[in-house]
């Protein structure tokens, strides 16, 4: 699976380097307008590469990281190309950007439980606290409980029920 994905990735890169000297020769056989070095395009691709350099190695995947290493590569490619045109500078900032999004964590963050494992809880929490002092408890007392935690329950159901609702 990794050496899939590790050769995907390199095939992924040979591809785009051919794309910008395929596009290179084309520009060079046609008269085209340079860009300003104060373009936008250059802009966003100088930023873009800032993003990348701003990245630590030791947050990412190997695998991710190489990916994205090998974007950075070809935007720094692009960057000191005099004879890269808008659609080069464009197409390889928004490859890095894609990659800078595809970095996976070393180690994410745990997942949070689902919200029906937090009503569960509560209401445990409850009972346990209404066993342990119900001897000491007053009928009036202990229908006010009973009717605070059926409350409870009934706002808990009416959160999950929304929460599952725009889930799916």
């Amino acid at each position: 699976m990794n050496t899939t994905r590790l050769i995907n990735a390199l095939i992924t890169a040979i591809a785009i380097a051919l794309f910008i000297l395929f596009l290179t020769i084309a520009v060079k056989a046609n008269p085209y307008q340079p860009l300003s070095p104060m373009s936008f395009e250059l802009l966003n691709l100088n930023n873009a590469i800032a993003e990348a350099q701003s990245r630590n190695q030791a947050d990412y995947t190997s695998e991710s990281w190489m990916r994205m290493q090998m974007a950075l590569n070809t935007a720094l490619g692009v960057l000191h190309n005099p004879l890269a045109d808008q659609f080069m500078i464009n197409l390889a900032a928004a490859s890095l950007l894609d990659r800078i999004s595809e970095l996976e964590l070393m180690n994410p963050p745990p997942e949070e439980p689902p919200i029906h494992y937090a009503i569960h809880e509560t209401l445990s929490q409850l009972y346990n606290a209404l066993q342990k002092h119900a001897e000491a408890i007053s009928i009036t007392q202990l229908w006010s409980i009973a009717i605070a935690s059926f409350n409870t329950a009934v706002l808990l159901f009416i959160i999950f029920a929304v929460i599952w609702s725009r889930t799916t």
